[in-house]
């Protein structure tokens, strides 16, 4: 059975560290995040390595599964 990633918005993320700083970290790309409308999400685990490890370039536990996105014509 394969683990589901975890995605947290920032301030659901400022448990871990605080909410300024993770803002910061995503505005510099020093930690990985996707935009959804007017909302960041950061993975759980990448950033518990973000944090743990100091490391600018943290590495996902999985892999996400890349999907394509397409056009809806309306």
């Amino acid at each position: 059975m394969q683990e589901r990633l975890t995605m947290l918005t920032v301030k659901e993320a400022a448990k871990y560290a605080p909410e300024h700083a993770i803002r910061r970290w995503v505005a510099s790309g020093e930690l990985p995040a996707v935009r959804t409308g007017k909302k960041w999400l950061i993975c759980e685990s990448v950033l518990r390595n973000f944090l743990t490890q100091g490391s600018n370039h943290p590495q996902m536990e999985h892999e996400p599964k890349q999907s394509k996105i397409r056009r809806i014509v309306g």
